[in-house]
């Protein structure tokens, strides 16, 4: 006996709106475009009763959208976080000059019982390649790093150091108006008071490393300070006047 032939079922149409979901998606830029045309093909297909197909396309693109969907919040979240880790890094060179200024003029009231208020006496040269401007007095003329002959370094009634725009071109210059008149605690940049029982001095950096108006701003004194929000600053410690990477 012959076995009688199963009944032939053509296979359903692949819902053109499946398909073309599909490809939105596989855009990029489309995909929320697809992410709702894979949707209505979904609903479509499942109201079908069988006589449309494309069911798996129509699921492949929506799971693709999601992932699009969370792989953008997750950049999101991380984009941000990382330029604030490298402008916080970018931090650490002030920071570390300003102790080194400290340091130098420390050492110099131990040898002369006064403090410089030029970098002459303090043999103070950061290393190029430095995004901050460091000034000791509130006037005077800067060493200017726009070459790499590293012959500007080599002006000791200079005031200050430039950010070297040699290595960064569009690095914003200097302008003395940049800083303001009093620092946290009230001082003032440079030398105060009568040397060498009741003296102090006051030097900072600012500069610009998120390529924004604002420039970032820290101070370092030879007294203690008070924060504007009531916070102990010590002595020989940078404090933050304006924070860039929050702005």
């Amino acid at each position: 006996m012959t076995p009688e032939n199963p009944p032939f079922h053509p296979k359903p149409p692949v819902s053109a709106l499946a398909i073309v979901g599909l490809v939105l998606t596989l855009l990029c830029f489309t995909w929320p475009i697809g992410l709702v045309v894979s949707i209505v093909a979904l609903v479509r297909i499942s109201d079908s009763e069988g006589r449309l197909g494309g069911k798996t396309l129509a699921i492949i693109s929506l799971c693709l959208c999601g992932l699009l969907v969370l792989s953008s919040s997750m950049a999101a979240i991380t984009i941000p976080n990382f330029i604030r880790f490298q402008a916080r890094s970018k931090q650490g060179e002030c920071k570390a000059n300003l102790k080194a200024l400290y340091a130098a003029q420390k050492a110099l009231m131990q040898k002369s019982h006064g403090y410089a208020d030029k970098l002459g006496p303090l043999d103070f040269s950061p290393e190029r390649g430095n995004r901050y401007t460091y000034v000791i007095a509130p006037s005077g003329t800067l060493r200017v790093r726009d070459s790499d002959s590293g012959q500007t370094a080599a002006s000791p009634d200079a005031v200050g150091v430039t950010v070297d725009t040699f290595k960064y071109v569009k690095a914003r210059s200097f302008l003395w108006r940049d800083l303001p008149q009093t620092f946290a605690g009230g001082v003032h940049l440079g030398i105060a008071g009568t040397c060498p029982d009741h003296c102090s001095v006051t030097m900072a950096c600012l500069g610009n490393i998120d390529n924004d108006p604002e420039l970032d701003l820290w101070s370092i004194s030879t007294e203690d300070r008070t924060a504007p929000d009531g916070e102990r600053i010590p002595a020989g410690v940078p404090y933050n006047e304006v924070n860039d990477v929050l702005k």
